[in-house]
């Protein structure tokens, strides 16, 4: 029997499935693509790392895949592979995606100036999406540029309204920014923080008091909302808001647990119940803990590497504005001194600028990376004039500047040798008291990830004075001086800054008139732990001890 058209016949039947598998491999990497997005979206970053991977010998070329991966990458925290990615995929396709994503990663690694390039890019290939403006706002307000931030067209989204709030307080432009935070922060709890911070006087930390209250009360407002409202409000905040606390003890998510955890351990604490008030501020730091990717060895490097540079300050040059940086931990006395400063300077305000922080990381990062420990006098005159531009636009017209961003007191050494000109103060205080204040009060700051622990919190105290007796012998610009002493009658202290800083006092420069907090005494038990590994840290002199 012959069987050839029955062996033809299934052969037919057979081979045009086999050919729409093998003839459109792009349907399949299509489908398999949406599927790394979709890890994306659930948060599972890793997962749609490795399979974005995976993908990448069936198409190595392709730009939407080079695009997907760069994605991922930066999602798990590789942002410098990923910024090579995009750098392969932007010759073969100029695509606003690519340059966004490229922004995003750049800023993810603190090159901002390179992100302003990236995202102006975006904006140029779509300039009616509100999202990319915002993206290039923040990138220019990260660069420490806040004039070109508010130069960039941003309409009243929450993000643009926040945004320009922070731009207009870089610039002192306090009563503006207020107004700004007030309508961001019914949706964002970092302006009820920067309420907090622009506030002036009693009226306008009354403001944000109202504001927390108002946003405490909202049907809507989530746990990390009301935490932050109860931060600034303790045991007034509203009942309805404290049940809503309550109810997240057990909540599922860690984050929505921890939030709750800090909220109620505000309230707690403002009601004066002591015993309840540690259960829920340990609870807070067992969960942060927990998800806090911070390893000590990292800040160990850091004060390290600056403790062994080596450079020699640029000589005095004419510059028209006198800068003037206030800096110290948390804590420390650092808001007190720059308020105290402001009528001296006849200046409307001082501020945390980014400008130092956003340079100098990007800074010693690049000599990190070089291996170089000597700072040559083309660096230093680099770094000037970067400083210089920012500072111009932060000064906003006026010929001087105050800047209080606490942790700018890591690179004082670097800002008194490029900026000869300048008056550094450093403020500092008790070290159990400073550890206590920012271990109780460090809620929603990212810059503090050591606060948690407290072993990583004495070691960072540690090693924070240690560096700081090391810039201060190299110069005569930078002085430290007691947070504690700030506050006590006659003047003293703050008459001591001021003639440091090249200013005369007045009766306008009233130093304040309340005793720094020492509530760790009601929280004895609780501070245990960082007194006992201080001890030892309080007895030796600090500039004999190690990084």
């Amino acid at each position: 029997m012959n069987m050839q058209h029955i062996k033809k016949s299934r052969l037919r039947s057979v081979m045009p499935f086999s050919r729409s598998t093998t003839e459109h491999p792009a349907l399949d990497l299509s489908a398999r693509m949406a599927r790394v997005r979709a890890l994306l979206d659930a948060g599972k970053a890793e997962r749609a790392c490795a399979m974005a991977e995976a993908l990448a010998p069936l198409a190595p070329l392709d730009p939407n895949l080079l695009e997907l991966r760069g994605i991922c990458l930066t999602q798990s925290d590789r942002p410098s592979e990923a910024i090579a990615l995009f750098d392969k995929a932007l010759p073969l396709r100029d695509a606003v995606g690519l340059w966004a994503a490229k922004g995003r990663a750049l800023s993810t690694m603190g090159r901002y100036r390179r992100a302003v390039a990236s995202f102006e890019r975006a904006c140029a290939l779509a300039p009616k999406t509100e999202s990319y403006r915002v993206a290039l706002a923040a990138a220019h307000l990260d660069a420490g540029a806040p004039a070109d931030a508010l130069d960039v067209p941003m309409g009243q989204t929450p993000d643009a309204r926040l945004l320009q709030a922070k731009g207009l307080g870089q610039l002192g432009r306090t009563q503006l920014a207020l107004q700004q935070a007030w309508t961001a922060a019914d949706h964002d709890p970092a302006a009820l923080h920067l309420m907090v911070d622009l506030a002036r006087n009693q009226t306008e930390v009354e403001m944000a008091r109202s504001k927390a209250n108002e946003c405490a009360m909202r049907p809507a407002a989530s746990t990390q909302m009301i935490a932050t409202c109860a931060k600034f409000l303790q045991g007034s905040l509203p009942q309805t808001a404290i049940d809503k606390l309550v109810a997240q003890m057990t909540s599922a998510s860690a984050s929505t647990r921890s939030n709750a955890a800090y909220g109620m351990f505000c309230v707690e604490d403002g009601r004066g119940n002591i015993g309840a008030a540690s259960r829920h501020l340990q609870s807070y730091h067992t969960l942060m803990k927990a998800n806090t990717d911070y390893r000590r060895s990292t800040d160990s490097a850091m004060f390290t590497f600056l403790s062994r540079l080596r450079f020699e300050s640029l000589p005095r040059s004419k510059y028209s504005i006198f800068p003037v940086f206030v800096s110290g931990l948390p804590g420390s006395g650092v808001k007190d001194a720059a308020r105290m400063l402001q009528p001296g300077a006849q200046n409307p305000s001082a501020r945390a600028l980014n400008v130092v922080g956003a340079n100098l990381s990007r800074f010693v990062q690049m000599l990190h990376n070089e291996g170089r420990r000597d700072v040559t006098r083309e660096d230093l005159l680099l770094l000037q004039s970067e400083l210089r531009e920012g500072l111009r636009q932060a000064a906003d017209g006026t010929d001087m500047v105050i800047d209080c961003a606490e942790l700018n007191f890591r690179w004082s050494g670097l800002v008194s040798a490029a900026l000869p000109e300048a008056r550094i103060v450093h403020m500092r205080r008790d070290h159990l008291q400073t550890g206590w204040a920012i271990h109780r009060d460090g809620f929603g700051r990212a810059d503090l990830p050591f606060q948690h622990d407290m072993t990583h919190l004495a070691s960072y105290l540690l090693r924070a004075e240690t560096l700081m007796h090391r810039w201060e012998m190299q110069s005569p610009n930078i002085t430290g001086f007691s947070g504690d002493a700030l506050c006590r009658p006659g003047h003293q202290i703050a008459k001591a800054i001021l003639t440091h800083c090249n200013m005369s006092w007045s009766v306008l420069c009233e130093s304040p008139h309340y005793a720094p907090s020492r509530d760790w005494h009601r929280y004895a038990p609780t501070v245990a732990p960082l007194r006992k590994t201080l001890k030892a840290f309080e007895a030796a002199p600090s500039k004999q001890l190690q990084l």
